[in-house]
């Protein structure tokens, strides 16, 4: 076999092994009355067909919406959603609840979570989004372990990485947890305001 032909084949070849490259996304609240603000956000691919998506966010209520998309000329691409949340909510946050949904499926294959936290992946399944559309969804329950609460004020890291096949559009559901003892003490107060009324 010539050589010329030999170049052809591996030309070829890596032509036909190319890996997905992401041409568009985007990233904002979803209209949920402003319970998030998304203070920074920036994409870059880490390795060909990874990426990592870092925002930048405030959360000031429960539940918020963060919804966004990505457009990709190939399949397959595998993204870090990496997200550091100030808590800018009245409580200590000792749990996280993650929800995630997506016009096709995907996979959630890691997470990212505050030191010594702990979390439980329920894998997506058909279903409808936060956002209200048919498709799949899957989500994280995290909760404190061993870690540190995130106290009014501060923020930690929450997120997915996510392995799904060609452009999708996609939306979180973010729900911060007080202490038990402050869900006790807010279902008092429910129960007294019921009474008043």
């Amino acid at each position: 076999m010539s050589r010329l032909a030999i170049f052809m084949m591996v030309v070829t070849l890596a032509a036909g092994s190319a890996w997905g490259t992401i041409l568009q996304w985007n990233l904002e609240p979803a209209g949920d009355g402003g319970t998030v603000a998304v203070t920074s956000s920036n994409l870059t691919e880490t390795t060909p067909d990874q990426y990592e998506l870092v925002a930048g966010c405030s959360q000031y209520g429960s539940p918020a919406l963060l919804a966004g998309s990505f457009t990709t000329d190939a399949t397959d691409p595998t993204v870090w959603l990496a997200q550091t949340i100030q808590n800018d909510t009245t409580f200590d946050w000792t749990g996280y609840h993650l929800a995630i949904g997506m016009t096709q499926p995907f996979t959630i294959t890691g997470v990212i979570a505050p030191d010594n936290w702990t979390w439980t992946i329920t894998d997506p399944v058909p279903g409808t989004t936060p956002s209200g559309i048919a498709g799949y969804i899957g989500d994280v329950d995290y909760s404190v372990g061993t870690g540190s609460p995130i106290a009014q004020g501060a923020s930690g890291d929450f997120g997915l990485i996510i392995h799904f096949n060609g452009s999708i559009a996609y939306c979180t559901q973010q729900v911060p947890l007080p202490e038990p003892a402050t869900l006790g003490l807010l279902a008092i107060g429910l129960a007294a305001l019921r009474r008043r009324r």
